[in-house]
């Protein structure tokens, strides 16, 4: 579980990166993704991903793999477009 938890919090690491790299334009993309976060959600985020993943679980009701599978394809959707 340790290797399991230092990989997870090495992930949620380079998604805050990504977040911070452009907040304005995540802050889009979070609020077209996840449309039921509110615009003090998503401020509430500020930039970091396992404040992302409460807020999904949060306003969605999903169970902790659920938001962390749906942060995975909006990252790697994310990237691709960008190359």
């Amino acid at each position: 579980p340790h290797a399991e938890e230092c990989a997870w919090n090495a992930q949620l690491a380079t998604w805050s990166e990504q977040l911070v790299g452009d907040w304005d334009a995540s802050q889009r993309r979070i609020a077209k993704q996840w449309g039921k976060l509110s615009d003090a959600d998503i401020q509430a985020v500020d930039g970091q991903a396992a404040r992302l993943l409460a807020s999904i679980q949060k306003g969605y009701g999903t169970e902790d793999w659920q938001a962390a599978s749906e942060m995975l394809s909006f990252f790697r959707d994310w990237r691709e477009a960008a190359t």
